[in-house]
C-alpha cells in the first residue's frame, strides 16, 4: 500500500503528465496540418517547440523515476500500481490513467499519421529529384552551389 504522501505526490504527477500531453497532441496536431498543407515555414518554427516538449518529457520522466522510489515496486509501470493506491483515490487514479492512456495512443497515432506523410512527401521529392538529374538547363540553375552567385532568376533578396 502506498502512503498518502506518495500518493499525493503521484496524483498530482498524473494531472501534470496529462496536462502535458494534451498539450503535445494539441501540438502534434497542428504540425500534422501543416505537413498536410505544405506550410513549411509553420513546420520549420514547428521544430524549434518540439525539442522543448521532447526535453520536458525527459524531465517528467526523471521526476516519474524520482517519485517511483518512494513506492514498493520502484520500476512497476503506472497500470501496476494502481492497486497499491488507498482506496479512497484509487477510483481518482484509474480516471487520470485511462485518460493519460487515450491520449497517448492518439499522440501516437497523430505520430504516424506525420511520419507516413513525411515519408510520402520525401519519395515524391526524391523522385523528382531523380528526373531533374538529366536536365543539363535545370541542373545549372538547381545543382550550383550555395556559395555561387545566383543565376539572376531570384531576387538575392530571397
Amino acid at each position: 500500500m502506498l502512503d498518502e504522501e506518495t500518493s499525493d505526490r503521484l496524483i498530482s504527477y498524473f494531472k501534470r503528465l496529462l496536462d502535458f500531453y494534451r498539450e503535445f497532441l494539441e501540438f502534434e496536431t497542428k504540425k500534422h496540418g501543416y505537413l498536410e498543407q505544405d506550410r513549411l515555414d509553420q513546420l520549420d518554427a514547428c521544430m524549434k517547440r518540439e525539442q522543448a516538449f521532447v526535453l520536458k518529457a525527459r524531465g517528467l520522466e526523471q521526476e516519474r523515476a524520482a517519485i517511483m522510489q518512494n513506492t514498493p515496486t520502484p520500476s512497476a509501470r503506472f497500470r501496476e500500481i494502481i492497486p497499491l493506491f488507498p482506496s479512497g483515490c484509487r477510483q481518482q487514479i484509474e480516471t487520470l490513467y485511462e485518460n493519460l492512456s487515450s491520449v497517448l495512443v492518439k499522440l501516437k497515432e497523430t505520430n504516424r499519421k506525420s511520419n507516413l506523410l513525411t515519408e510520402q512527401k520525401l519519395r515524391q521529392t526524391s523522385v523528382v529529384l531523380d528526373r531533374l538529374k538529366g536536365h543539363t538547363e535545370l541542373k545549372k540553375i538547381y545543382g550550383r552551389k550555395p556559395t555561387d552567385p545566383p543565376a539572376g532568376l531570384f531576387s538575392k533578396k530571397i
